[in-house]
This record gives structure tokens, sequence and C-alpha cells, in this order.
């Protein structure tokens, strides 16, 4: 993502970094990118609990932008492995009242809970099953996800695994000494990795 003229330029170059192509440009900035699967790009807003957050896919094959969630406060978002489906957070304009759900590439609703997490603290194993540290303390004057991303406060968490296919949630690991990030699972999901 480039910056150029008050607009945010899309640009795929070779894996040298050469031919430079300019695929999409859009007056939205602050943007966020990630890959989904070889077709499919991510775009989110900065996320924030105070302004209102939009996501949008683009198709490299198609030259497309399709929106998926729009006018959302406190939306972060984490894609599963196969693009199929979503992590995702709102809260209210004063970022307050986390939700959380699951939510399909469209932005359907698959799964919805009361989840005290935020996207950044899961990891996808598989396209069925997520990990998430869970705020066991998440304090109620917090403005979500601002304080957190901010680090202006810590958590004592606990990890669970969400199985989106059977909508079941299971308990991992509990001690309330982490603040947990950065977490990551094997393959063989016999290994939890965490900061």
């Amino acid at each position: 993502l480039i910056i150029r003229d008050r607009n945010t330029d899309l640009v795929i170059t070779d894996n040298l970094g050469k031919n430079p192509r300019t695929v999409l440009s859009t007056p939205i900035q602050d943007l966020q990118l990630s890959w989904i699967t070889a077709d499919k790009i991510s775009l989110q807003t900065a996320p924030s609990g105070l302004a209102e957050g939009h996501l949008f896919t683009f198709s490299l094959s198609g030259r497309s932008l399709t929106k998926v969630a729009s006018g959302l406060f406190g939306l972060m978002t984490l894609w599963s492995p196969d693009g199929s489906k979503f992590l995702s957070t709102l809260t209210d304009s004063f970022g307050k009242g986390l939700e959380f759900f699951v939510k399909d590439s469209a932005g359907k609703e698959v799964f919805a809970s009361a989840l005290p997490t935020l996207p950044d603290k899961c990891f996808w194993a598989s396209p069925t099953e997520a990990y998430c540290a869970l705020a066991l303390d998440l304090p109620s004057e917090s403005v979500l996800p601002d304080d957190y991303l901010n680090g202006e406060i810590n958590t004592k968490d606990q990890i669970i695994l969400l199985d989106v296919a059977k909508k079941q949630i299971f308990s991992v690991f509990v001690d309330p000494e982490f603040d947990i990030s950065n977490l990551i699972v094997t393959k063989k999901q016999d290994r939890l990795f965490f900061v």
C-alpha cells in the first residue's frame, strides 16, 4: 500500500520488487493489508472503538473490490487459512460492549459470543478451529481495541479452542499470570507458543 496524492494505491510487484502495477486506488487511508488466498486480499481500516471501521476484499484476477463490512466500531478481523471465514470484534461507539463473532467471507454471522478477546489474541489452527487468549480481567473502563493496541492495558488470560464447525468452546490452558500475544499452534496442535 502506497499513499499518493490523498489516495491509497495497492501496488503489486514481482518477487524481486520490480515491475510495479497499481491494481487499486482508493481515497480510504489507514488501510491494513493481509493476504487471504492466492487471489484475494483483505483491506481493513485501522481498528478503533471510537471510529467506524470498514472491511473490503480485493480479487486480483477479477480486479474487483467487495465491501464485506462497513460503519462498525471496534472492527478487528482475522481470516481463516482458507479464506472462508474470519474472526471479528465489534463495540459500541465508545469502545465498550465488546462482542466477538465468526463470520463467513461475505460478512454473514456464523457464530456469536461474548468472548472477552480480540482477533489479535487468536490463531487459526485449521479452517474450522481457532485458539484464542481470553482476558479474565478486562477493565470495564477500557476503550477497545484502542487501549489494548496502545499497550495501556495488560490482561490475565486463559487459552480456549473455538470449534467453529461444532460451535463449541473448550478450555485449553489456564494460568492467569500471562498477558498472551502472538499465539501460534503447531500443525499437529500438540504445542502452543506465545509471547
